[in-house]
């Protein structure tokens, strides 16, 4: 298969994920451009004689076009297209695809810098999992939290603490949170724990500011057109945010768990670090050295200091799962399994 070939497929593999996760729109829109896209245009070229990997899992290349594309249209710099956005059962007529393309023929430079960065997806409906696994922890610790994330985009799922939650009927998190979380949920519920962080803090290569107008675009931009809901939720997450924004270091994630998370002062409380699908994202030289800290954190971890690593992450085929180590016990479990965009949970715990 020559690269041109992998490109075009990763795109219709692309397509196939989000309409199995509920988007028709960019459904037409990954494989029409598979179909369609030539090297008329540099953002053409690029994609087609990628460098890397393509694949959905690895560089998601079509999401890096796709938040482009979005955030040009939002903007109203396209009006043709804004139909087909605000009301995308229109992405199945025979004229989108060419009204897209002649958007890459016109929004050339721009769209190139969109292929610079992974998607930066702040799914805020994955604070319902992590809110979870937090809940685990602090009912075995019952210690204050200090909060760590890798790949943390926009910080917006650094706020768990601040969302409300109703899983099973029964509410968790703030209640009169102006953003509530409502997962189907399976199984048992998680422990009604008193979840106190006194620190929050995240890394990214390319962190976004709540504070930007710019970055708040591109945290709109890389959600789907036709969930309109996950947009509200990110809106809704961004004005919470605002509030008091997080602490984010623009950092390789190794460099920061080595320099940061491993050496930040416990202060009798539970360090905890998160990521949410951004190990896709890492070369295996990062996933390796992030391991080797985390082992460094573990053998300095105390019954008074202790530490927890609690990810939700894709590993082979299947849903992702929430999984919790903890330390100095040395506990490793799986808590839960979850579609990527938590529309459903199922406990395990």
């Amino acid at each position: 298969m020559t690269k041109e070939q992998q490109v075009r497929q990763s795109f219709i593999d692309q397509g196939e994920i989000c309409e199995t996760l509920g988007s028709s729109f960019m459904g037409y829109l990954c494989k029409g451009l598979a179909q369609k896209l030539d090297k008329s245009t540099q953002t053409g070229k690029r994609v087609l004689e990628w460098q890397g990997d393509p694949h959905p899992k690895d560089d998601a290349l079509a999401l890096r076009l796709a938040g482009g594309l979005h955030a040009i249209v939002r903007r109203g710099d396209f009006p043709k297209l804004e139909k087909y956005y605000d009301t995308t059962s229109y992405s199945s007529d025979a004229g989108f695809i060419p009204l897209i393309l002649s958007l890459i023929t016109q929004k050339d430079a721009e769209l190139l810098s969109w292929l610079d960065n992974a998607p930066q997806t702040n799914e805020v409906a994955r604070s319902s999992i992590i809110f979870a696994g937090l809940s685990v922890i602090a009912e075995q610790y019952k210690k204050p939290i200090s909060l760590f994330e890798l790949g943390a985009s926009g910080g917006l799922n650094l706020q768990v603490a601040e969302f409300g939650y109703e899983f099973l009927n029964e509410k968790f998190g703030v209640q009169n949170s102006s953003l509530n979380l409502t997962p189907k949920w399976e199984g048992s519920l998680p422990p009604r724990s008193n979840i106190s962080i006194v620190s929050k803090r995240g890394c990214d290569l390319n962190p976004l500011s709540v504070e930007k107008n710019k970055d708040r675009e591109k945290l709109i931009a890389y959600l789907w057109p036709d969930q309109k809901p996950r947009i509200e939720r990110v809106n809704a997450a961004i004005k919470i945010a605002r509030k008091s924004p997080p602490i984010l270091d623009k950092a390789d994630a190794a460099d920061w768990v080595e320099n940061e998370f491993v050496t930040a002062q416990n202060n009798d409380t539970v360090k905890v670090l998160f990521h949410t699908i951004a190990q896709n994202y890492f070369p295996q030289s990062v996933k390796n050295r992030i391991q080797a800290a985390m082992e460094t954190a573990a053998n300095q971890a105390t019954e008074e200091n202790p530490v927890a690593w609690l990810s939700f992450e894709f590993e082979g085929e299947g849903n992702p799962k929430l999984k919790l180590q903890t330390w100095p016990d040395a506990a490793n479990r799986i808590l839960a399994t979850a579609d990527p965009h938590v529309y459903s949970v199922n406990w395990i715990n």
